[in-house]
């Protein structure tokens, strides 16, 4: 359909959907009706096409960029081009199945896996998936991550990847502090999305495993992260990041990780 209001331009599609075809790239479509017209002139915007360096540049930095309006600006500064956000989206999801392939046998492979290894060992993991079956969110803590909690949760830092895995997801590390002043790991997650309302999810879950609260959490500049941390009324004293502000009451300062780590925090 055209965007503009009462146009009746219009293709409709219909799809050969296979039993076992849920993803669009393996359905096969035809036309099944047109009205090609316009009732308005357009305005037509050429755009730049991408060529194989462009499409290896992409690869390259997909996974350096914040979001993908930033991938989009960095690649036209460096391709003195034009692309929109749709055309670098493409190109990004495009390579994400190319270099991981399709991730459902082996999210199914890795929850069992993780059920199995609570079962013999202990621990704790909860999950989410949609209508159609597909892991949605997944956090997982072993018996030893539950043993630092009880021990180390003075300082937790939390930061998350970008899709750079085998399913596509945002990876969320959630690291502590041990008393040897070394990293440990907490517990992590697999989200299908950066948004206050998944890490509302993941926070919930590690509060429950935790059963306690952090002292200080360490974290960027997402304020998904701390809206997440803030929903579920975690009683943590100070949140800190890259840049200074005030956050619902939240003390969230920059620079002063010699002071959080002898505990003597300033006024």
């Amino acid at each position: 359909m055209c965007k503009v209001k009462e146009c009746m331009f219009r293709l409709v599609f219909s799809a050969d959907l296979q039993q076992d075809q849920v993803e669009y790239d393996d359905m096969n479509f035809s036309i099944k009706s047109m009205k090609l017209e316009h009732n308005h002139k357009l305005d037509y915007v050429e755009k730049s096409n991408i060529s194989n360096e462009v499409i290896a540049k992409i690869n390259i930095w997909k996974g350096k960029t914040k979001t993908l309006v930033d991938l989009k600006n960095m690649i036209n500064q460096e391709f003195n081009s034009n692309f929109d956000y749709h055309q670098i989206t493409y190109q990004v999801n495009k390579l994400m199945k190319e270099n991981f392939g399709k991730a459902d046998e082996d999210a199914e492979t890795f929850l069992t896996e993780i059920e199995c290894d609570i079962k013999n060992n202990g621990g704790f993991y909860d999950f989410e998936i949609d209508k159609e079956n597909k892991l949605q969110k997944v956090v997982y803590l072993s018996s030893q991550m539950l043993d630092y909690a009880e021990k180390f949760l003075d300082i937790i830092i939390v930061d998350a990847t970008y899709r750079r895995n085998r399913f596509n997801m945002p990876l969320v590390n959630v690291c502590g502090i041990n008393n040897y002043g070394g990293t440990i790991l907490l517990a992590f997650g697999l989200l299908n999305d950066e948004t206050k309302n998944s890490y509302d999810w993941l926070f919930g879950k590690l509060r429950k495993a935790w059963k306690s609260n952090p002292n200080f959490f360490i974290s960027d500049e997402s304020n998904e992260i701390i809206y997440g941390i803030l929903a579920i009324n975690m009683e943590t004293n100070l949140f800190l990041g890259i840049e200074k502000t005030f956050l619902q009451g939240a003390y969230y300062v920059h620079g002063i990780f010699k002071d959080i780590l002898s505990l003597n925090l300033p006024n």
